[in-house]
């Protein structure tokens, strides 16, 4: 890992795509470290094709709305956002939220997948929404982009609040 010790691996949510490198990291890291992820989404089954990567629930701190893990001067805030699955998080770090597969420059994250959920997505986005001030978005599949750029212009978003 280029001389770095690797002291957290915080997860926004449980998906294939999203976990899947955690078992080789995990290996690579001399040390072992704290890996964060809602329990709720443990036992999620791949949504990819792919084999099925199983987490230790002995190794997964689980963490709920409102939580915080700090690191040095930063301290990450866990903002529970269902919907894309049960267990999604947005993390929020003084200006920035790491959204996930909640929210998207332009859209946000499916919720056709098992445990998906539209009516919980539309409450996390009205949630977003309704956060004081503006943050840099920084979103699991997409370029950042702003919330409030994200409050004037993303229809889903815009379809939550109405």
């Amino acid at each position: 890992l280029h001389g770095l010790s690797l002291k957290y691996i915080l997860l926004t949510h449980g998906h294939y795509d999203h976990i899947s490198g955690v078992p080789e990291l995990l290996e690579a890291c001399g040390t072992l470290p704290e890996l964060y992820m809602s329990h709720t989404d443990l036992s999620l089954r791949p949504v990819f094709a792919g084999d099925s990567i199983q987490l230790d629930p002995a190794q997964v701190k689980d963490w709920a709305d409102g939580d915080t893990v700090s690191l040095d001067s930063i301290t990450f805030r866990v903002l529970s956002t269902p919907g894309h699955t049960p267990g999604s998080v947005c993390l929020i770090a003084g200006d920035v939220i790491f959204s996930g597969d909640t929210l998207f420059q332009g859209s946000c994250g499916r919720t056709d997948f098992p445990g998906g959920s539209w009516t919980q997505m539309e409450q996390s986005l009205r949630r977003l929404y309704e956060l004081p001030g503006d943050y840099t978005v920084l979103s699991g599949h997409t370029g950042s982009t702003t919330l409030e750029r994200e409050r004037r212009t993303n229809m889903f978003m815009r379809s939550a609040i109405s």
